[in-house]
């Protein structure tokens, strides 16, 4: 990483093509972590493929 690049991942989408800016702005934050933490304890949590663009 040059100089004065910074941490572009933090603005960049994943692969389901939502960055972590739009969590914090759209949805309820604590909403969207208890759903998250919820499928995580019920196993139930599917990961996307890999995004090959």
């Amino acid at each position: 990483m040059g100089t004065g690049e910074g941490n572009r991942g933090a603005r960049t989408a994943g692969v389901d093509r939502v960055s972590p800016a739009s969590i914090a702005e759209g949805v309820e934050v604590v909403e969207f972590l208890g759903q998250v933490r919820e499928q995580l304890k019920s196993r139930s949590f599917a990961p996307l493929p890999v995004r090959n663009d």
